[in-house]
């Protein structure tokens, strides 16, 4: 009967995915990676036995995406998902005609284990719960003689109700619904396009203590701090060479588990925006620091993020579109989610601090986060640490990269020493900047 019972298992995307499969294409995969560096090669036919564990453990990954009527809906995939070795640019599109309908792949390279992850499966935050399960279950495996200690807290022994919750509908009656979205357009970064679906990487890897330190010297978090060097950055490298009367706007993802309980492995985030108008005024980089760290704290006041919330799903409950055929709320879906994304000229997205055990932690080396790139934002941002290393990385489909090599240049010059390291070149100090 249980068998029976999962053949027939479906469920609704969380109120966050419904927009992913509309308006996701080539060019605007909607895929994210995040890797974990180790200190020892990787056994592809280990990895492979180690996923299919992690699978059944968190079974909420193991679906597929089918096409309703009037919504996309996921389905039981009852297919062996296949580990591979990399062999093209991160974050390609995944679709149901690849991965054998998964809607993840997990690759490997050398040393890396990489989880790459279509978005309407799940954040930032559930698939690093996906990925560190993977790699603690590994560890155990390859040095079988040691002792890795006890796996961060993950909630495998809760109900798969649990792990599978709408946290959107859960929380969505604590807000007023009343929210003023930013629809004006904002300056986005330009330049020439890279060819086809090719992704450009530059990352700077350098100590989380000493980028703490210096955001608290400032007086603001770090998420504040690098929106505001992000801001600077853009504005010295690009905005000013431009005559655009739109303000330089950084959409800032924000993990809405820190304010609600929930042990849900679903998408439940939120965006909020921190934008400077530098065609009215001039900055300082103190100027931006204050106008960031002002902005930031608005936005994660609890008003504003139960507004927000219910503000969602009021639009997902709204009659007039729930029984509209599926290819219209596409066509719908699309149009509202370009003007959205416009009002942004790029992301940062702050994943934060990725936990082992200390045992495990002495076999790796550091972490990393990858956005995909999209048509309206060509360029995007994205940051994780472990341990005392942190990752922050600039993705892009343009050619240029001025505005990655300005922010490194001033955090450096801040006294923060980075090693960068891309998909075209070799690893550099922060002398070779």
């Amino acid at each position: 009967m249980a068998d029976r019972e999962e053949e027939y298992y479906w469920r609704r995307l969380d109120n966050a995915a419904k927009i992913f499969p509309a308006i996701s294409n080539r060019f605007s995969p909607n895929v994210f990676r995040l890797t974990v560096k180790l200190r020892c090669e990787i056994d592809k036919e280990l990895l492979q036995g180690v996923v299919e564990q992690a699978l059944e453990d968190m079974p909420s990954f193991k679906v597929k995406l089918r096409r309703g009527l009037f919504w996309y809906y996921f389905e039981k995939n009852f297919s062996r998902p296949q580990v591979k070795e990399e062999n093209a640019f991160p974050c390609r599109r995944i679709d149901k005609f690849s991965d054998n309908g998964f809607l993840f792949r997990v690759i490997y390279f050398h040393k890396k284990i990489s989880l790459e992850v279509f978005h309407v499966l799940t954040d930032g935050a559930g698939a690093s719960c996906f990925l560190s399960h993977i790699v603690f279950l590994y560890l155990k495996a390859a040095f079988p003689g040691e002792e890795m200690g006890e796996e961060r807290p993950v909630p495998l022994s809760d109900s798969p109700l649990a792990l599978d919750e709408d946290s959107f509908q859960k929380y969505q009656q604590m807000g007023s619904g009343v929210v003023n979205p930013p629809f004006e357009k904002a300056y986005h970064v330009d330049g020439v396009r890279v060819f086809g679906a090719e992704l450009k990487v530059v990352q700077g890897v350098f100590s989380a203590s000493q980028a703490a330190a210096l955001a608290k010297a400032k007086g603001v978090t770090v998420t504040a701090y690098f929106a505001a060097l992000l801001l600077y950055s853009i504005d010295l490298e690009s905005f000013r060479y431009h005559e655009k009367k739109q303000p330089v706007s950084v959409c800032v993802p924000v993990n809405l588990r820190n304010f609600y309980q929930t042990d849900t492995l679903r998408n439940f985030f939120t965006t909020i925006g921190i934008s400077a108008d530098f065609y009215s005024r001039e900055y300082s980089f103190d100027d931006l620091l204050a106008e960031a760290s002002r902005q930031l704290k608005e936005g994660l006041s609890p008003e504003v993020l139960a507004d927000k919330i219910k503000y969602s799903v009021r639009a997902e409950k709204n009659l007039a579109l729930r029984f509209v055929p599926l290819f219209l709320k596409n066509f719908a879906l699309k149009m509202i989610y370009r003007k959205g994304e416009q009002a942004h000229s790029v992301t940062l997205s702050n994943l934060g601090r990725i936990s082992f055990p200390p045992q495990a932690a002495s076999h790796i080396d550091r972490c990393e986060f990858l956005l995909s790139a999209t048509k309206s934002q060509g360029l995007k941002t994205s940051m994780v640490s472990t341990g005392d290393v942190m990752v922050y990385s600039f993705t892009s489909n343009l050619e240029e990269m001025q505005v990655a090599k300005r922010f490194f240049r001033t955090l450096v010059a801040e006294g923060v020493p980075v090693t960068i390291v891309s998909n075209e070149r070799e690893e550099l100090k922060d002398e070779d900047l």
